[in-house]
């Protein structure tokens, strides 16, 4: 519990390096760069609680999604991710599962966000964050989809879980980190 705050400023400080590292490269314009780092933070937040590794079977071992598929900080799909990022890689080396991250973040973002003026002119800035998660979470597909979800008012429940966190996020709640860490 003591360690929270210090391991917290040192998870956001490295994803803050690998979103400024992206933006670098990134065609994202600069408008939305403080927003894509807060849709970063948020989704290291609902995919894993800002963990790379966990204790099991008094064992350290790479975070796994409750069905296998993905790992890490991030929760990178070793599936649908195969051939292009390194698979041990994503699992021990928590700036490279990040940087992944980031990238599969930027990659939703331009290619299927940004090119719909009229979409991200209706979502306003938390709608097009949950969108960017809905398609991180679900593939490409979810763009329309989330957007007939929110038209309809029928919200995934990881749709709604992730707004919270990026609500938090904007707001600089991070003491609800603990909610996630120690049950608290």
């Amino acid at each position: 519990e003591k360690e929270i705050g210090p391991y917290l400023e040192k998870v956001k400080a490295m994803i803050r390096d690998a979103v400024r590292e992206n933006l670098g490269k990134s065609a994202i314009p600069s408008k939305y760069h403080n927003f894509f780092k807060q849709v970063v933070l948020a989704t290291a937040w609902q995919e894993s609680c800002f963990r790379q590794f966990i204790v099991h079977e008094e064992k350290l071992t790479f975070i796994r999604s409750y069905n296998n598929t993905s790992v890490g900080l991030m929760q990178i799909n070793e599936r649908v991710w195969r051939g292009i990022y390194n698979i041990q890689h994503l699992r021990w080396k928590i700036h490279y599962n990040v940087g992944a991250g980031v990238d599969i973040l930027d990659h939703y973002f331009t290619k299927y966000a940004l090119p719909e003026d009229k979409a991200l002119t209706s979502l306003g800035t938390d709608g097009l964050a949950a969108c960017i998660y809905a398609m991180y979470n679900g593939g490409p597909g979810q763009f329309s989809g989330f957007l007939k979800r929110r038209q309809r008012g029928k919200l995934y429940k990881t749709d709604r879980h992730f707004k919270e966190k990026y609500d938090w996020v904007k707001n600089n709640e991070w003491h609800r980190l603990s909610i996630c860490l120690i049950g608290k």
